[in-house]
């Protein structure tokens, strides 16, 4: 098939460049990528079919999704030759070249804004602000929060009264206490090294300190009384441990188990919404209790020597309906369906309009109250959730915006600033050093959609999207009779030869054929 030049589209240096993604496809030029392979990047090549465009900006957008750089006129330009339009903005823009320090700084506020986590470094962080923020967010440190967190919650299973087989010595639990208690310090210091006061000091870091000298206070006391205090009949300590209510609290308040803090937050938020809801159907229940506790009363008992027995009992032989809040439990399971229809039956048994009662109160409770009640914590949560949202993406903009400042380039006349090449290359191959200089540049024309060759403000807050985007090279197969004999492979036998075995009736017959020898082999 040919390129709009006339030349096969599968020949050597005609073959573009493509990189793929699921469901989007992104290319580059030929020279560019060639470039990139000098310097040792792992380019690949892969032969698409390109046509004319009417469009200037040198993209087409085809029905699988992928965006490749068009040949002939409308082509943008390959290494060594400068997009006339593009060269006439860059050259009214101020460039220079980014520190190292600029580098790292915006390099740490893109990382924040890609794992959507709020930034919490000064305006002006010294290097070694910069260094422990960027160390106390590494993932080493945040596996190992990870792994003392799970631990500090499984000393439940070794303490006593612990699980069976699996008991340690107080002393021993104590220890893995000490060590996780210690790293929750760290932490808290690590994070005091770099964070703002007003920040460094709000809820959820005093809740932490609080909960860790209640736990230290707690751990001295119990050693005092369990070696003082005698121990109980069956050996055991009488001592008890107070403060392992609070050990949940330690996932929740690190700034690492953010997602599980978000939804703990909505949950808090919801239920006051949802309160005046669960009144009523609490309320309801009560009054169907009532109705219950006088209907069955009745019959229930009867008069045997001047004493009054019950005569209806469960299948257990447990007395049935005895009491308001008996009444009231059975019928909360029963909004659950847990208990039915076994809690009605002893008076189905007895009265078979007593099944009217329990048809009316399935209908009012369950199928009715019940949905009102799921509907209205549905609305509730979801309203709650889009705050959270909003509230992830003005914190990401915020991120952003600290970024450009440091790798803008401001415009010769003054007025605005935009994003050049040069530093945007700068920037990625220091914030993401394995990227290839092939795909920094299918980035940048990305990000430039007026392909002005210049990325502005709002263009550059799409970056972390784009960074996320995992990208697959594919290097398409070289043949060796294009390359060495191109005449031959051009030549009108070929082209005939290569559209007969392309054509669609020659894959059916192959398929088929296919098919048929996998069918008949066990049989030969």
């Amino acid at each position: 098939m040919s390129s709009p030049e006339g030349g096969d589209s599968t020949r050597g240096e005609d073959v573009p460049y493509t990189l793929h993604e699921s469901g989007k496809g992104l290319a580059t030029s030929t020279a560019a990528a060639n470039k990139a392979d000098k310097v040792g990047a792992d380019i690949p090549l892969e032969p698409i079919v390109t046509t004319r465009s009417s469009r200037t900006d040198g993209f087409e957008t085809v029905p699988s999704g992928v965006v490749t750089l068009l040949n002939g006129p409308n082509a943008l330009p390959a290494e060594g030759a400068a997009d006339p339009a593009a060269s006439q903005s860059a050259t009214h823009v101020k460039k220079r070249t980014l520190s190292e320090w600029e580098l790292s700084l915006a390099s740490t506020y893109v990382t924040d804004a890609q794992s959507s986590r709020p930034s919490r470094l000064d305006r002006s962080p010294t290097a070694a602000q910069l260094r422990s923020y960027r160390l106390y967010h590494s993932i080493w440190l945040r596996l190992i929060l990870y792994v003392f967190v799970i631990l500090n919650l499984l000393l439940a299973v070794f303490e006593k009264p612990a699980v069976k087989h699996a008991g340690v010595p107080y002393w021993g639990t104590m220890i893995m206490e000490l060590c996780c208690l210690a790293f929750f310090i760290f932490r808290l210091i690590h994070y005091k090294k770099f964070c703002p006061p007003n920040y460094y000091w709000d809820k959820k870091t005093i809740l932490l300190a609080v909960c860790i000298g209640l736990t230290l206070l707690d751990m001295v006391i119990y050693v005092i009384l369990a070696n003082t205090l005698s121990k109980g009949a069956d050996g055991q300590e009488t001592a008890v441990r107070a403060t392992r209510i609070l050990r949940p609290v330690f996932i929740v308040n690190f700034s690492d188990t953010r997602q599980i803090r978000k939804a703990f937050r909505n949950i808090r938020r919801t239920i006051p919404g949802i309160a005046n809801v669960l009144i009523l159907l609490f309320l309801s229940i009560a009054l169907f209790s009532l109705m219950a506790l006088k209907l069955l009363d009745r019959d229930a008992r009867n008069s045997v020597n001047g004493t009054s027995t019950r005569t209806f009992y469960d299948r257990k032989g447990r007395q049935y309906f005895d009491g308001f809040f008996e009444i009231y439990w059975r019928l909360y399971v029963l909004i659950t369906t847990a208990n039915s229809p076994d809690v009605m039956m002893p008076a189905y048994n007895y009265n078979r309009w007593y099944g009217i009662f329990f048809v009316i109160f399935i209908l009012l409770c369950m199928y009715i109250f019940v949905s009102i009640v799921l509907a209205v914590v549905y609305q509730n949560y979801r309203k709650h959730l889009k705050n959270e949202v909003r509230k992830t993406v003005r914190t990401r903009r915020q991120s952003l915006l600290q970024a450009w400042r440091l790798i803008k380039a401001q415009k010769a006349t003054g007025k605005g600033s935009v994003l050049p090449l040069e530093h945007f290359r700068q920037f990625v191959m220091y914030h993401e050093p394995k990227r290839s200089l092939a795909q920094i540049l299918l980035l940048f024309q990305v990000l430039d959609e007026n392909s002005d060759g210049l990325i502005e403000k709002a263009e550059f807050m799409q970056l972390p999207e784009l960074l996320n985007v995992g990208v697959v090279e594919e290097k398409a197969t070289h043949l060796l009779i294009p390359q060495y004999l191109p005449r031959v492979w051009d030549s009108v036998v070929s082209v005939f030869i290569r559209a007969v075995v392309k054509h669609r009736s020659v894959s059916n017959f192959v398929y088929r054929e296919n098919m048929l020898s996998l069918h008949y082999r066990p049989y030969l």
